[in-house]
């Protein structure tokens, strides 16, 4: 991922939680907060993003944990948006180009798995965001061979559904 020009300066850190454990992040999930985290300290992006809806019997949204992991961790209540209704990566990024763009803001920086980032940005660009990515160095995914086989065969059924059938037009989720 080439980094955003100086002139052009990154409105926005997104964080996506892809553990895998709807509404139970793990340890992992929870450490990927920390680049969107000190981009934000940095004073790169001035606001934060957090995504995930929760399924039946979830006690919480990723949403709800991300954002409670940065306020602990200092970030201004005021400067994290919260999106909690979406159960996929396409209507996580439709919400937050939405959420975005009703502030005026264009730019955003993506911060996931790195398995899951390319789609993340392929649908953030076509949603109408200049999106620059940044693949979390934490990923419990990366450690394991076998989750990592697993999460590339789900990006790349993801990536193959989103293509043939959403952004063709041939089905509408």
């Amino acid at each position: 991922s080439r980094r955003p020009p100086r002139s052009r300066p990154v409105r926005v850190a997104w964080f996506d939680d892809f553990s895998g454990i709807s509404g139970d992040m793990t340890v992992g999930a929870l450490l990927d907060l920390s680049v969107p985290l000190a981009v934000i300290e940095a004073g790169l992006a001035p606001l934060l993003v957090v995504t995930g809806g929760g399924q039946p019997g979830d006690r919480t949204t990723e949403a709800a944990t991300g954002r409670a992991f940065a306020l602990e961790r200092g970030v201004p209540a005021s400067a994290i948006v919260t999106e909690d209704r979406s159960r996929s990566t396409y209507e996580s990024i439709r919400a937050v180009a939405a959420l975005l763009q009703e502030r005026g803001i264009g730019d955003a920086l993506f911060v996931s798995d790195p398995t899951h980032l390319f789609r993340a940005l392929l649908m953030a660009r076509d949603a109408g965001l200049v999106a620059w990515g940044s693949p979390t160095p934490t990923s419990p995914v990366e450690t394991d061979p076998f989750r990592l086989a697993d999460a590339i065969l789900h990006e790349l059924g993801g990536l193959l559904t989103y293509l043939v059938f959403i952004r063709s037009g041939w089905m509408v989720p």
